[in-house]
């Protein structure tokens, strides 16, 4: 099939016209890029925290070199971050809409969710908020905060996370992901994927308020020019996002399902419960 370049960032090439097979190795880079990167920034936003807090204790008691390996430590940082940052940025959308839903919803499952299935609901809420309070120090510092003013906005951002993930983690999508993989009769799957896409777009929606106003009102703030066309933009890809990654695991249950009614037959629950 004829290839023509449309679109070449952080080293994907997304193609106007491609095989198959090229279109999805390309959408597979993009969501690894997307979730490395994410990572990676929130990793520098830590060790910026790390650097300023050692830097603090230098200047308090009064050690030169203390400070110096904490400034140098926290602004080596701030630079991996923002090359993160642009590398996210440089990734881009897809231009296959479908294909770019898909990476927008596997890429923030693995992300948000699957922590949750892995690690168990307390450890990855834990680490989500963490993330999110590391990820907005840099970006706070980067905005030009002192380094108090970047924590008190980090810290009010992370409580945020907190409130949306209290609301709809772990308790709506691990629920529906366990439904599904149980095996929702298919007359009763559009009425389940609607109620909770409901419920967990409205849990995501407080934090996207919550953040937003954060940040034009604040005093800590870096957003206060910022206007109703940017709240309602910030409404949308919440939801897009949102809606995404409900239905990737939603999809995701269904497609194991079989694999886990064949596993888990009616011998095999006889025999486990005299193993327990």
């Amino acid at each position: 099939s004829s290839q023509v370049d449309v679109r070449q960032k952080g080293g994907i090439v997304y193609r106007a016209k491609t095989s198959n097979a090229d279109e999805l190795a390309a959408a597979a880079k993009a969501i690894g890029g997307k979730v490395s990167g994410q990572f990676e920034s929130a990793a520098s936003g830590a060790w910026q925290m790390v650097g300023d807090l050692i830097s603090a204790t230098g200047d308090l008691v009064g050690s030169q070199d203390v400070e110096r390996f904490g400034t140098r430590l926290s602004a080596g940082n701030a630079q991996q971050q923002k090359q993160a940052q642009a590398r996210l940025a440089a990734i881009g959308d897809n231009p296959n809409a479908a294909l770019n839903f898909v990476e927008s919803g596997v890429s923030g499952a693995i992300t948000n969710i699957v922590p949750f299935f892995v690690v168990g609901p307390t450890a990855a809420m834990t680490a989500t908020v963490g993330q999110v309070v590391a990820d907005e120090y840099g970006a706070g510092k980067a905005a030009g905060l002192s380094g108090p003013a970047a924590l008190a906005r980090s810290t009010a951002l992370g409580s945020a996370e907190l409130v949306g993930e209290l609301a709809s983690l772990p308790k709506p999508m691990m629920k529906a992901f366990k439904e599904f993989v149980k095996g929702v009769p298919a007359e009763e799957i559009m009425p389940a994927l609607a109620r909770y896409l409901l419920k967990e777009n409205a849990a995501e929606q407080v934090t996207t308020a919550l953040n937003f106003g954060t940040d034009k009102w604040a005093p800590f703030g870096i957003k206060p020019d910022s206007t109703l066309e940017d709240y309602l933009n910030a409404v949308k890809d919440t939801f897009y996002q949102t809606t995404a990654q409900t239905l990737v695991m939603g999809a995701a249950g269904r497609v194991i399902a079989p694999a886990v009614r064949a596993y888990n037959t009616p011998e095999r629950q006889f025999a486990n419960a005299f193993q327990a």
